[in-house]
């Protein structure tokens, strides 16, 4: 999961925005044409990747025609600004986190399917100083008291006794959000797996590589050696004013780098309701399938869980190798063959199907 699982982590941590006045001048003459749109993806390696999810996303029914075709529209019309001349992708990114004012509509959760309350429990995966954030300032004393405030807030890497805490009973590992917390940037996404299934890939996985093969398994590219990892699993009720969906090219944005619309496995691909992340492992020895662990999205959840929820918290140790960063091996790998100026063919046929060749 890029950026949860995906990315799109990288910027729901640093907890991206843009100034509203970075609008404001260096504007071009006229906006881009959709061709001129798929041009500048197929210019660079990232702008391939979320091409190639595009087409996937429409050949399998995942998202409309008419609405990435729109999407497409939008992207040519806040792209005529200089500023993105050197970062076309960044154009997607602030469509995605309603960055720039203007009335272009909420791209997040528009797949096929209509979003729907999680009915299992779920995991989303972070950095532990980041679950420290999100905790209750209570839970935070209560866990302060166990000599964990200190080392869980200091600079990373941070020194925490996993193993001990990996064995503390479920009720000593509940917690309850931070009133006044957000979860994800505003405006952005939410990436959660499956609970099960996530337990079910780490079955057979030493204790002490968890972090690591939860960051494979889930494609956090993003998270290098040296990072400690956290997972907040949540039961359904708690999370019940928060419709989920399998995310689209448009849930990822602009830094998906290891997102993909279209699993490998027959299996995954009848699950229609969940994506599948990609397993970078599976991915560095060029396996026949990088099927990871299913994936759904929310919107930000910005104080948006009852007071009294509460959440389990787990430690899962400090990963130890750096990630795979070929992102060029991975566009080739969605293109299968297919050159970048076959795939700008490709996305212009099914976005613009009537339109003179």
């Amino acid at each position: 999961m890029p950026h949860c699982l995906l990315d799109g982590l990288h910027n729901l941590y640093m907890g991206y925005t843009v100034p509203n006045d970075r609008f404001a001048s260096h504007r071009r003459s006229m906006p881009l044409t959709t061709d001129q749109v798929v041009e500048r993806l197929m210019e660079t390696v990232g702008g391939q990747i979320v091409a190639c999810n595009m087409v996937a996303g429409i050949q399998n029914g995942l998202v409309d025609a008419p609405w990435t075709t729109e999407v497409l529209a939008w992207m040519g019309k806040l792209g005529d600004h200089q500023d993105y001349a050197t970062n076309f992708l960044q154009v997607l990114d602030d469509l995605r986190l309603r960055s720039r004012p203007s009335s272009h509509p909420d791209i997040r959760l528009r797949g096929a399917d209509a979003p729907s309350p999680f009915d299992v429990e779920v995991s989303h995966v972070l950095p532990v100083r980041k679950l420290w954030d999100l905790m209750s300032r209570e839970d935070q004393g209560r866990l302060g008291r166990g000599d964990l405030a200190s080392k869980w807030s200091e600079a990373e890497p941070p020194t925490i006794d996993v193993d001990r805490w990996r064995h503390k009973p479920t009720r000593a590992r509940l917690v309850r959000v931070h009133p006044q917390a957000t979860l994800g940037p505003p405006h952005g996404v939410v990436w959660f797996t499956s609970r099960a299934a996530l337990n079910a890939s780490l079955a057979a996985v030493p204790l002490g590589s968890h972090a690591q093969r939860t960051r494979d398994l889930l494609g956090l590219v993003h998270h290098q050696e040296g990072v400690t990892l956290a997972a907040m699993h949540f039961q359904p009720p708690v999370l019940s004013a928060c419709p989920s969906a399998r995310p689209t090219f448009a849930d990822a944005g602009g830094d998906a780098r290891r997102f993909k619309a279209w699993p490998d496995d027959e299996a995954a691909r009848s699950e229609r309701r969940w994506g599948r992340t990609v397993d970078l492992r599976a991915l560095s020895e060029s396996a026949p399938s990088v099927d990871g662990c299913p994936e759904r999205v929310t919107k930000s959840i910005d104080r948006g869980l009852p007071n009294d929820a509460t959440f389990e918290f787990e430690l899962l140790g400090t990963v130890d190798a750096a990630a795979d960063q070929d992102d060029a091996a991975f566009a080739r790998r969605l293109k299968n063959g297919r050159t970048a100026a076959e795939l700008g063919a490709e996305l212009r046929a099914l976005t613009q199907p009537n339109a003179d060749r």
